[in-house]
Formats: structure tokens, sequence, C-alpha cells
């Protein structure tokens, strides 16, 4: 055989950084629900800390959610439900990663989180959850309170 391509070289090399990126994703996951874990282990003691263990709530027609805030973003509860089709006006990134969590079996078939997930925001949480495009502080309940108005509410006090 002979000496391969550059392109051959290169697709090889990309080859290989996602499948160390895919690994880093995964080791990133396990030491996030370590993480979520050891925060649930401590009581609250500050508003900042009462604030990390409310749990919030969104539902619709074909999803249901909890999450809580934590300090890393918003996570969405084990046992929580997801549409398994997302509307083509949401956003692609919404979309490959709804795509990307059933790879990963965060997400099994049926659209249940098997495990614990921390999202980046409120906002991505409710949009994977529904499938359209939300306002995720607008639509996390705690009871009558959004959880935009519960944050506001903690700042302002």
């Amino acid at each position: 055989m002979g000496k391969p391509s550059k392109q051959e070289a290169c697709a090889g090399k990309i080859a290989s950084l996602k499948r160390e990126l895919d690994s880093l994703e995964a080791c990133l996951l396990r030491v996030r629900e370590q993480l979520n874990g050891l925060e649930s282990a401590f009581a609250p003691e500050t508003p900042m800390q009462i604030f990390l263990f409310q749990e919030f709530e969104f539902r619709g027609k074909n999803y249901y959610g909890s999450a809580i805030p934590s300090s890393d973003g918003f996570v969405v509860r084990k046992g929580s439900l997801s549409v398994r089709k997302w509307s083509e006006s949401l956003h692609p990134r919404v979309r490959t990663m709804g795509g990307k969590l059933l790879e990963e079996g965060v997400v099994d078939g049926d659209g249940k989180f098997t495990r614990d997930y921390v999202f980046s925001s409120a906002t991505f949480a409710a949009q994977i959850l529904c499938g359209y495009s939300v306002s995720g502080p607008k639509v996390w309940k705690m009871g009558d309170v959004s959880y935009g108005e519960y944050k506001k509410g903690l700042v302002e006090d």
C-alpha cells in the first residue's frame, strides 16, 4: 500500500478527533452527574443555595419535565418526557441536541429521560422537551410562579 493522500489523512484525523470529543463529552456528563449528586447531598443555607434546590415543572399534551437550577445550568430530572419530533422552525442546534440525547441514551426511544441532564439554560431545556420555541424562564413553573419571576424575586430581596 502507498502513502495515504492528504485528504485521507485529514479524514482519519477528523474521525479520531470526533471519537475523542465523544469520549470527553461522556466523561463530562459523568462528572456533572456526580457534582449534581454532591450538590443535593448538602442542605441549603443561603438564598442562592435554596434557589438551587427548587424544583420547577413544564408540561404540555405530549411532554412533561421537572428540573432544578444548578450552578452549571438547568438540570432536567430523570423521568421527564420529551417530544420525539422537533419543529423545523426550531434552531438547528436544539434539534441536533435532541438527536444526540437519544443517541447517548439520555433519552430513550419513547422520549423519557433515563437520567438527570444538565442543559446550559432553562430555555434550551424547555425547547428540547416541547419541540418548539419557548422562553424557559416563562414556562418553567413552581406552582403559579415562573422560574423567571422566582429568580428575579431572589435578586430583588
